[in-house]
């Protein structure tokens, strides 16, 4: 009857013991209980890994050196949602705490890192790149409001300047400050007319209506009785009006890059006009007439010019002859010019002959004494 008694709380111990054993290691292989192979020599607690244990064949024989076999790969996405069902479990477990210090499950998980906005990759076929890129931004038309607040400025300075106003007509509301102008710029931009009431404006000493879409001028600007300087340079104009002779105090007049096809001879009898622009033409030749011209400086580069006549030689002020890139032949070149006239400096480069042909003709000597003595005088 003792020894009943001894053994029967020994055995009670006994079963107790290994209950505890059996929980105490199920708390390691509760998660690979379905495979068979699955030990505690191929447990690994690695996070990068997502499968927790590998195929005790596989690990001893080393196939595959970093592939998995099919039967691997279903065996790691079953092994997971085991796993995700046993942390999904509501009842206590009887896992113990990871050796080295870890946290246990119970533990609050760490906290997760949020990632940050993903960055705009390079444009490509079908991506949108309108953050990347903004279209430009169209120059608006000048307004009636800015307009009055330049004749509003010009009535006090005497100067109105609007270029590049993409303005299609001569702003009618100079019209109220006619007497106080001295200076009108218009350049650049799209005037089609000159108004015919541009005879009011008679103080004006400067016109600048270049680049711009003008044909035709009008007879009534031979009334700006003080014009000094006309730049009309540019434009699709063919011819002058004779009125132009009015303008007895021009000194300046550009004409150049027009539609001229014939020398306006009507600048013949302005007596103070020193210098006239006629490049970028089309005028074939300087025709007879030419030499009551008072210019200092006549520019005839980028034109069609086949001849030149004699009495250019006769131009008493005549210093600069501009000729460059013509189809003059050397024949078509008076020698008067170069023996007669006051020209010291003459350009024929771009012409049907070699500028070194030049020491040829009769009066070439006389040429070049004047061209010593101007290049000394500005040396």
């Amino acid at each position: 009857m003792t020894s009943f008694n001894l053994c029967f709380p020994l055995q009670i111990i006994r079963n107790s013991f290994t209950e505890l054993q059996n929980a105490f290691v199920s708390c390691f292989t509760r998660d690979y209980h379905h495979h068979p192979k699955h030990n505690l020599e191929t447990m690994t607690d690695d996070p990068n890994k997502h499968t927790r244990g590998r195929s005790y064949n596989h690990a001893r024989r080393g196939k595959g050196q970093g592939q998995r076999t099919q039967q691997d790969q279903d065996h790691g996405q079953q092994s997971t949602n085991n796993s995700q069902d046993a942390n999904s479990d509501e009842r206590p477990s009887l896992r113990c705490p990871r050796i080295g210090g870890a946290s246990s499950p119970s533990s609050s998980p760490p906290p997760t890192r949020t990632s940050s906005p993903p960055l705009p990759s390079k444009a490509g076929p079908g991506h949108n790149t309108s953050f990347l890129t903004k279209p430009p931004i169209p120059i608006p038309a000048m307004g009636n409001q800015g307009i009055r607040q330049h004749v509003e400025t010009s009535t006090k300075t005497g100067v109105f300047h609007l270029s590049k106003a993409k303005l299609h007509e001569f702003p009618p509301e100079l019209a109220k400050i006619t007497n106080a102008l001295r200076n009108i710029d218009l350049s650049d931009n799209k005037i089609t007319i000159i108004p015919q009431n541009i005879s009011a404006f008679v103080n004006l000493k400067h016109l600048n209506l270049s680049f711009n879409q003008i044909e035709v001028v009008p007879d009534q600007i031979g009334q700006l009785a003080k014009l000094e300087t006309l730049s009309l340079s540019n434009n699709r104009i063919k011819t002058v009006p004779s009125t132009i002779a009015h303008l007895q105090k021009l000194r300046d007049a550009n004409l150049g890059s027009n539609a001229f096809t014939s020398f306006p001879t009507v600048f013949s009898s302005l007596k103070f006009l020193t210098v006239l622009d006629l490049s970028r033409n089309r005028i074939p030749a300087v025709p007879d007439g030419v030499g009551d011209l008072q210019v200092v400086e006549l520019i005839l580069n980028q034109n069609q010019v086949r001849s030149i006549s004699k009495d250019l030689a006769k131009c008493p002020n005549l210093k600069t002859l501009r000729l460059q890139e013509n189809t003059l032949e050397l024949s078509g070149l008076p020698t008067e010019i170069l023996s007669d006239s006051q020209v010291s400096l003459l350009s024929l480069e771009g012409n049907l002959f070699d500028v070194k042909q030049l020491s040829d003709l009769d009066g070439y000597e006389n040429y070049m004494e004047r061209y010593t003595t101007t290049k000394k005088k500005l040396t």
